[in-house]
């Protein structure tokens, strides 16, 4: 029984220490990405809706940068949401709040950090990479998908509370 126990609780150290990092590593990939090719998505966006609605284009061209910390903001929250919950299994907002604080302040000035740490060009290669993202059909599913995950992730939580408190049939 207590051989048991300590496989349980090894098991559970051990997936932990595997889990955990290749979370927040992907996390960190994700949101770093997110940031940094935000921009690109968020202009095509722009020149996309002109044809449509020029003087609302033109009114959220004066507003890029507030609508990029916009979409920034919201994957850094669905990331660091998900911290918690899945890793720590608690909430604390203070935490939760500090976290989320530091990593949008982290995810918004990563292009300056990496462009003096590693250069200019190095900078230039990264974002020659997400050409991708000048096509309309593209940029609007990439803007979107922190809103996306949101949705998803609360409509499950919600089946799963409806479905608990659901009474089993009696037999």
């Amino acid at each position: 029984m207590y051989a048991r126990f300590c496989l349980k609780v090894m098991l559970s150290v051990a997936r932990a220490a595997v889990v955990t990092p290749l979370y927040i590593s992907g996390v960190w990939i994700l949101l770093i990405t997110y940031q940094m090719f935000t921009r690109i998505a968020v202009f095509t966006a722009l020149q996309s809706i002109a044809p449509f609605l020029p003087s609302f284009q033109i009114l959220l061209t004066d507003r890029v940068a507030r609508i990029e910390f916009l979409h920034a903001f919201a994957w850094i929250w669905v990331m660091t949401s998900l911290i918690p919950s899945v890793i720590l299994k608690k909430r604390s907002a203070f935490l939760q709040f500090i976290v989320v604080f530091v990593l949008t302040f982290l995810a918004s000035e990563f292009e300056n950090i990496l462009s003096l740490t590693l250069g200019s060009e190095f900078v230039l290669q990264i974002f020659r990479a997400a050409v991708w993202l000048e096509h309309p059909l593209l940029a609007f599913p990439y803007l979107s998908a922190p809103y996306i995950v949101i949705f998803v992730i609360d409509f499950f939580e919600r089946r799963k509370k409806r479905l608990k408190e659901t009474p089993e049939p009696e037999t």
